[in-house]
Parts: C-alpha cells; structure tokens; sequence
C-alpha cells in the first residue's frame, strides 16, 4: 500500500501510518474501509454447536451460552458469526469525537441461517464444506471469506452512540455518489476507447448481477 501511494502521488500527498486505532485522538475523522467487515474472524455455529478444528479436521461441540445469547436476537441458528465488531466500534468511538464511517462488502441485514464461508485461491472461491476442500492443504494458504450480516455490525456501533445514516446496495450509492456524471465528464475528455474500456470497469461494479446488489454500502455517523 505504501509503495502503491508513492507510486500514484509521490510527494504531493503525505501519509502517516498508525499501527492501531487507539493511537489516534481527533475531533473529527472520515473513516473508509472497503470490506473491513468480512476480515473479522467468525465462528461457525449449527444447531447449538460451535465448530473446532482439530489434526485439520473440523469437529462440533456445544456452544457457549454467551454466543447462543449473543445470536438469539438475529433468530440464527447456523452460519457464521464475526467477532470483533464491538471492540472495534467502542474504538473507533474512543479515537474520534466525531466520525463517520463507510465501508462496503457482500452481505445483508439478515441471516440465512446457511454457510456463506468459503475459500479464495488463485482467483477461485470454494465452500469450506465442499468435499474436494482438504483443509490441511489450505492452511495458511488460501484467504477465506463469508457474508457479513450487518445488522451485527450497525448494532455494534449502535451501542457506542453511531446511527445509521444509510444502508443501500453499491450500485444505489455509486450512483447517488455521481458515478454516471463523472463518466459523462471522463467521454468528453478522452477517446472513445478509453471511455468504453472504462465503462467495462464500471458495469462490474454496479451491475445486479456482478458488484452492484451483492456489495451494500453501509455509512454510520457518531
């Protein structure tokens, strides 16, 4: 990231690096962090079990009565279940006075009650219950994924005095961004090449069946 900002701004824009939230105290901060919310860990649960790996296999035990607790308000009962989401908006409240926060990612504001989580490797996504996945093999080598449900997320801001200011699919808030207005001033400044090689890019983000109602935008104000 560091040698990608150089690379774009070079001494124009200077950056500072922070190792962790509570470095930081401001008055007031912009907060983007583009699919921070499916990087929490999250644990497994099925029918009052949690899962566990042991020797790369995954095994069921019973559940924590905290967790069960903690999901019994969203009716869940298998799926994923992040964690870290409270500690890291009672942070973010501790940083900054005021903040508004935005981030996008794949997910809903509900449960399906099914396994979202899956494996990214080499350009390709696999269920992490499908019989050809060898866990032992991927260890530490593939990245791993799932749904977010973001109504965990906006409840763990809630709690720290942050509201809602919108949840709405990428493409809605692409849009409402001015997306469209800025590609019409990017035809009228460049060749008919680069603006159809340009659009190609843009109908990946915000067509309903690529980028465009699978990714949601949610945007928390304190």
């Amino acid at each position: 990231q560091k040698s990608y900002f150089s690379e774009r701004f070079g001494n124009d824009v200077t950056i500072e690096y922070y190792n962790a939230l509570d470095l930081l105290k401001e008055p007031y901060a912009f907060v983007v962090a583009n699919e921070i919310l499916d990087a929490f860990p999250c644990e497994l649960i099925k029918d009052g079990e949690i899962a566990n790996v042991d020797a790369h296999e995954i095994v069921w035990e019973k559940a924590p009565e905290t967790l069960l607790r903690k999901i019994e308000k969203y009716r869940q009962v298998k799926g994923e279940v992040a964690v870290g989401y409270e500690a890291f908006a009672e942070e973010m409240a501790k940083s900054f006075t005021h903040c508004d926060f935005v981030t996008f990612d794949y997910g809903e504001k509900y449960v399906r009650n099914d396994f979202s989580i899956r494996l990214y490797k080499h350009h390709e996504t696999f269920p992490l219950f499908d019989e050809a996945v060898i866990l032992r093999d991927e260890f530490q080598k593939s990245d791993m994924t799932y749904d977010v449900n973001f109504t965990q997320a906006i409840d763990a801001f809630d709690d720290v005095e942050f509201a809602m200011q919108h949840y709405e699919t990428q493409a809605r808030a692409l849009v409402r961004f001015g997306l469209i207005e800025m590609l019409e001033t990017f035809a009228r400044q460049t060749t008919q090449e680069n603006y159809l090689r340009e659009v190609d890019k843009v109908k990946t983000l915000i067509a309903p069946t690529m980028m465009g109602d699978k990714f949601k935008l949610l945007h928390m104000r304190k």
